[in-house]
């Protein structure tokens, strides 16, 4: 039997997708009423389930919900004409699923402006009306941050989210749900229409238990065995993120089917002996806290890895990241240090503790950062020397006039026709500038 743990791509079979029972009731609930003028959006961070959601979301809805999926790749959205043909090709789409015949469908114009108007009159309405009943086409935009990005970069017009709230507007039958990375959160709150911060749902990990659904498949399809312990341990390394609890099923799975072993419980020695190897195939996702987020994110980040170096980890008073950031010489004010740490508890990084500690989240990621992070540049540095390399400087400098004045003074006065003595300092001003320069970097060795 094949390894049922998929890790490499969305699930697309019913029986190997669980949880996210809070996602759906939300996006139920906000579908259902009156018309939606404006789009819900689905945010999280990669490989977290996006697209695992719009595909299982069908089964989750009532009948009169006809979803297409528009799974955006850099050609969708290359210039307006191909934006607008994406989003028009959705109509035949939905009628074919139907068995309706589209045969009465507007021809579509060639220019982006005409398009525009047949999507916003009669073309759309034409298809709409075609589908019957009280049906909604449902839009379902995946990779909806290649569209932002276009407009970002101009190759769409700065209007084309504007004019997708024009379309819901026009048509009471067409809803949106659309799939962003996390990231683009902050650009979103400054789109405007058709975005709504109350029609924002964040994807987030999985709590234990539906992590457990995940990993305990029936035996019929190959699941393996896990005690209530091992499902904890790999519940703390991967802190329920879809994408590492598949990636350590499937790595339990190939050393238990090596050992001819799938017919018995995993064990924590299981987990641990593929740790390792999940730290190196998921050193993308791993790693997007850190090349993503902001130097103030990487401060607080290298802070809490240096002081919880070990595993188990000891939750950090939030005082003492102010404090090893003094320490290491890059302070940051206080107020800056807590905004961060609550911005990447937002974001689901951290944990704070009801006794006000801080806890990175995920055994997997606390490693991968204590063994690859290294230390960013504190503001100012690589802008000239600092206050306290300045006085150092000036200190050795001053020195070593003095040394090489009094060995002037002391040296004997020179006959005419005879050659003085050779007379070597012990002391010489580029020692000593070296030895005071080790002294500073020895005073700023603050490595995670």
């Amino acid at each position: 039997m094949s390894n049922p743990y998929q890790y490499e791509s969305p699930t697309t079979e019913t029986g190997r997708f669980a949880g996210r029972a809070e996602a759906f009731a939300f996006i139920q609930s906000h579908l259902v009423g009156g018309p939606q003028t404006r789009a819900l959006s689905i945010l999280g961070p990669p490989k977290i389930g996006k697209s695992s959601l719009l595909r299982h979301l069908p089964r989750h809805l009532d009948s009169r919900y006809c979803p297409i999926r528009l799974s955006l790749r850099v050609s969708s959205v290359a210039g307006e004409s191909a934006w607008l043909h994406t989003l028009a090709g959705a109509v035949p789409d939905v009628l074919a699923d139907l068995d309706i015949q589209s045969a009465r469908l507007p021809e579509l114009p060639g220019q982006p402006a005409d398009l525009r108007d047949a999507l916003l009159g009669e073309y759309m309405a034409e298809g709409l009306r075609s589908m019957r009943r009280d049906r909604h086409l449902l839009l379902l935009v995946d990779n909806a941050d290649r569209l932002l990005t276009a407009v970002q970069q101009h190759s769409l017009p700065r209007d084309s989210f504007a004019f997708l709230g024009e379309m819901l507007a026009a048509h009471s039958h067409l809803d949106m749900i659309m799939a962003f990375d996390s990231r683009h959160e902050s650009d979103l709150l400054t789109v405007g229409a058709p975005f709504d911060p109350a029609l924002m749902y964040r994807l987030g990990p999985f709590p234990r238990e539906e992590m457990e659904s995940l990993l305990c498949l029936p035996p019929e399809e190959g699941g393996l065995v896990f005690e209530p312990f091992t499902l904890d341990r790999i519940h703390d390394l991967s802190n329920g993120h879809p994408y590492l609890v598949q990636l350590l099923g499937w790595l339990i799975y190939e050393r238990m089917s090596e050992q001819k072993r799938l017919d018995t419980p995993v064990t924590l020695e299981d987990v641990e002996a593929v740790t390792p190897a999940a730290l190196v195939m998921a050193g993308d996702t791993l790693g997007a806290v850190w090349q993503h987020g902001s130097p103030h994110d990487r401060l607080v980040l290298a802070a809490l890895s240096a002081l919880a170096p070990e595993e188990p980890p000891q939750p950090v008073p939030h005082e003492d990241v102010g404090a090893w950031l003094i320490a290491a010489d890059r302070e940051l004010d206080p107020r800056t240090v807590n905004a961060t740490w609550r911005r990447l508890e937002y974001e689901n990084v951290l944990r704070l503790q009801a006794d006000g500690r801080l806890l990175i989240n995920g055994g997997l990621q606390r490693r991968w950062l204590r063994e690859h992070i290294t230390l960013p540049k504190g503001p100012g540095q690589g802008r000239g020397m600092r206050w306290r390399q300045i006085v150092i400087v000036l200190l050795a400098v001053l020195i070593g006039l003095a040394l090489l004045v009094g060995l002037l003074a002391t040296r004997p006065e020179a006959v005419p026709g005879t050659v003085a003595p050779d007379v070597e300092p012990t002391i010489t001003l580029g020692s000593e500038l070296q030895a005071t320069g080790e002294a500073y970097d020895a005073t700023q060795a603050a490595a995670p």
